[in-house]
């Protein structure tokens, strides 16, 4: 083989090799983003808010709807026909035996004087429904919010614990080499060696799942904001929060809840419905009175329209017997007017106990993070301790191993101890119905706010 054709075949696999590796994992413009950001991204994604503003807007289309009632309506109607004789044996001169057509026309104007408050009952009703159905947006709105700081701290969370597992792995990977070296110094057994092996393994294994665990938590957040793409996620750093900041008192943090949590305005809403559709069902025998008008014209045999005509009819009509089926009725709407009742005291119970729980797990959250601080400071110590004590043959290699195991166990709750502390604040402040007072909590904890 030449050189030329040598020079020609590596250059082609050159071509190939670039052509079909795979991209490069990760991609080049990792996306830097803090909480706010995506906070707001959440909030613009219509998958998130967009089945909520479109039942808004529904509402309004309704309410308008409703208001179209009270007043008249105008339609326009027309007509033509045109007759054909029976067939005729004797010929007919074109166009003969053709009756001349016949056309109408008219105007129907229609007034609803009075409906015994239906129309007024509508209204109102459809008012009540654009508020429940705002008072919704507003629930999903506070949902979104809060699926955002989950999803960001849950990213941030897994992104700790893989550094924390690589570096649990790089711990065993020194270690394997000092026991390596005793063995063959003649100072370590072949059981040493197969259990930091094995430990060594295990750890691979985790870091591996933890991988696995950051690239679904950044797929959660991702899907979230709206984003798609291979680049990377880099998120700001959330502010540390001292413990002995001040939350609102249980007595006010309930009061707030009761006001402000908007699934309560909504069982409100829905329940004044409720109660409007009662007071209809109990006017039944109240008359309906409308007006209507008509003007028409028409056209027979003689060409042109004859004189327009034009009629004012005063319509009433009532309900006189209906088998007791409007009486069923009643009995329907106060059954379901209860069920609200009962609904919305369930709610507000609910809400009680939730802020009660919530705010004992601040508490319990403080004590969990205070504990873990101070544990793995104890489990670093002793690990150094332990380690600096096999090196001089005075400990086991089953002592370091596990004093590796609980430097990590100790590494990741100090990890989730502090994330579970911010979401516990956050789910209490959730709790009140007002997570943009948390996002103004979080600008209040920066230390360079």
């Amino acid at each position: 083989m030449g050189k030329r054709e040598a020079a020609g075949i590596g250059l082609g696999l050159l071509v190939l090799a670039l052509f079909f590796s795979p991209p490069a994992a990760g991609g080049s413009n990792p996306l830097r983003i803090n909480l706010e950001e995506a906070v707001t991204m959440a909030l613009e994604n219509q998958i998130n808010l967009g089945a909520a503003g479109a039942a808004v807007a529904e509402a309004e289309a309704n309410l308008k709807k409703a208001e179209a009632a009270r007043w008249p309506g105008l339609s326009l109607s027309a007509s033509g026909t045109r007759i054909d004789p029976e067939p005729s044996p004797i010929p007919l001169p074109i166009g003969g035996g053709i009756t001349n057509p016949s056309y109408s026309t008219g105007l129907t104007l229609s007034w609803p004087l009075y409906t015994g408050g239906k129309v007024s009952s509508g209204i109102k009703m459809a008012r009540l429904g654009l508020a429940a159905a705002r008072a919704d947006y507003e629930k999903r709105r506070e949902e979104v919010i809060s699926s955002a700081v989950n999803g960001y701290v849950n990213l941030l969370k897994a992104k700790g614990l893989l550094e924390i597992s690589r570096r649990q792995v790089e711990i065993v990977k020194e270690h394997l080499e000092m026991v390596e070296l005793k063995m063959a110094l003649g100072a370590a057994t072949k059981t040493d060696l197969l259990e930091t092996r094995i430990r060594l393994s295990q750890a691979e294994q985790g870091l591996a799942r933890t991988e696995h665990g950051r690239a679904l938590a950044e797929m959660n957040l991702k899907n979230l904001l709206g984003l798609t793409g291979e680049d990377e996620l880099i998120l700001a750093e959330l502010p540390g929060v001292e413990k002995n900041f001040s939350l609102p008192a249980l007595e006010e943090a309930t009061g707030t809840a009761l006001e402000c949590r908007q699934e309560l305005a909504g069982l409100r809403y829905y329940l004044a419905i409720a109660e409007e559709n009662l007071q209809m069902a109990k006017g039944f025998w109240q008359p309906t009175v409308a007006l209507v008008g008509r003007y028409a014209e028409d056209q027979s045999k003689s060409p042109g329209f004859s004189d327009p005509t034009f009629t004012v009819t005063l319509g009433l009509e009532a309900s006189l017997f209906s088998g007791g089926g409007k009486l069923a009725e009643i009995k329907e709407k106060e059954a379901a007017v209860e069920k609200r009742k009962y609904s919305y005291r369930q709610a507000v119970e609910g809400i009680k106990l939730e802020i009660k729980q919530k705010h004992l797990a601040v508490a319990e959250k403080i004590d969990s993070l205070e504990l873990a601080v101070l544990t793995l400071k104890q489990a670093e110590e002793n690990y150094e301790f332990t380690r600096a004590r096999y090196e001089l043959g005075a400990a086991q290699n089953l002592e370091v191993l596990t004093a590796q195991n609980t430097l990590y166990q100790c590494r990741f709750e100090e990890l989730a101890a502090g994330y579970d502390y911010l979401l516990a604040i956050m789910e209490f402040y959730q709790a009140m119905g007002k997570m943009a007072r948390f996002l103004e909590f979080l600008e209040e904890v920066k230390p360079d706010a």
